[in-house]
């Protein structure tokens, strides 16, 4: 029985990333429908799950957006897995257009303000369920800029190109449809969590 426990513990830990990690979500808040906000909620539990949540390890910040942005939570406190959950179960639809590039500035300035720390990853997870009524390119380069790296998920009729304005590289683009998004939460893992020489959960 022993020997079944450690192997389970062993599965749990190989799982789950222990890297330094700035970790922020920009969400698409638009009238998509609540089934749509439901899923994204789903995916961002599923994405926090995966990785140990701390001060000293990865630290979290959520920002939904329309034609405004709203910040859910912000990196600057060390947040529980449990304190994050209950932030992201009170997404609402918000009314207005689409303006990702309003939601990018607003990101800079009040998820990943001033330098970052040495050894700690900026990562940003971007959700888009439709193409932008602003303009991306500036706000996102800003970002990259303080040395942020940009993930884009598309969700749905969402261009490539227009999330390759966005993103770090082509290896930070996902396009899928709202129903396979937890399809996506191990390799984007993966993908954020790799540091030479640091933990690589495979």
């Amino acid at each position: 029985m022993d020997f079944y426990i450690a192997h389970f513990l062993c599965f749990l830990l190989s799982t789950v990333c222990t890297a330094r990690v700035d970790l922020g979500f920009l969400i698409d808040a638009t009238s998509s429908g609540r089934r749509y906000l439901q899923r994204v909620v789903q995916f961002v539990r599923e994405t926090v799950r995966r990785f140990t949540i701390s001060s000293g390890a990865t630290r979290i910040g959520v920002v939904t957006y329309a034609s405004r942005a709203r910040r859910i939570i912000g990196l600057s406190g060390a947040y529980s897995r449990g304190r994050i959950y209950n932030a992201v179960g009170r997404i609402r639809i918000l009314r207005g257009g689409r303006r990702l590039g309003r939601a990018l500035s607003y990101a800079r300035l009040y998820l990943f303000r001033g330098k970052p720390q040495c050894g700690r990853r900026r990562v940003l997870i971007v959700l888009a369920a439709g193409r932008s009524l602003d303009r991306v390119r500036r706000p996102a380069n800003a970002l990259k800029g303080i040395g942020v790296e940009i993930f884009a998920i598309g969700l749905g009729r969402v261009s490539r190109r227009s999330l390759l304005k966005v993103t770090t590289d082509t290896k930070h683009v996902f396009s899928v449809g709202s129903t396979r998004l937890l399809s996506i939460v191990r390799t984007l893992k993966d993908r954020i969590c790799y540091s030479p020489g640091k933990f690589f959960a495979k």
